[in-house]
């Protein structure tokens, strides 16, 4: 396992994602479709990880956006 630090979490992170999100799924919770509110974060989420692939543990060109936020969900990186 390699391990990361914990990132902070951007100052705009609650109102861009976590609240808008949270009102979409209020709205519409059996929608899997899920918006990518977060995208714009995208870089910070990738520099926690230092740019690698927590699945596969390897340096890795651009992984897709869904990899980079089950990792983090699933790892208990934080900010959801």
């Amino acid at each position: 396992m390699i391990r990361v630090k914990k990132v902070p979490e951007p100052e705009e992170f609650d109102q861009k994602v976590r609240k808008k999100g949270n009102g979409w799924i209020r709205k519409k919770p059996d929608n899997t479709n899920y918006p990518s509110y977060w995208s714009e974060f995208r870089p910070t989420l990738a520099e926690g990880f230092e740019n690698r692939c927590d699945n596969k543990s390897i340096e890795s060109a651009p992984i897709d956006s869904q990899s980079i936020v089950s990792a983090f969900a699933k790892n208990g990186i934080g900010w959801f």
